[in-house]
């Protein structure tokens, strides 16, 4: 792979309009996202896929965290290489969509 992981990660929105296509590309993105969709709280999924799959995967992941508020729901580590789904209570989520100052 040419490009960090981070970079496929963070900055999916280059990447994704190309592979969006119709094509394998697109399917392999959408069954990802789906999968991350209905990970429950304590799940890790190891970032790991063969050849042009591990673009996907990455890009995929990055876009999701992007989506919504999945940010919060979700933790890399430091290396890219693992995604897990963390418990977040409704509380602090709730607390995390407040403005700063409103805090």
């Amino acid at each position: 792979m040419e490009e960090f992981r981070s970079e496929y990660i963070k900055h999916y929105e280059r990447y994704l309009p190309a592979l969006m296509d119709g094509g394998t590309a697109e399917r392999y993105i959408l069954q990802v996202y789906d999968y991350l969709e209905l990970m429950r709280p304590g799940t890790r999924l190891n970032l790991q896929a063969e050849g042009d799959k591990l673009k996907w995967l990455l890009v995929a992941v990055g876009a999701f965290m992007a989506a919504q508020d999945h940010w919060m729901d979700f933790e890399l580590n430091d290396d890219y290489t693992k995604l897990r789904r963390v418990f977040l209570p409704d509380k602090f989520r709730r607390l995390m969509k407040k403005p700063p100052d409103k805090r």
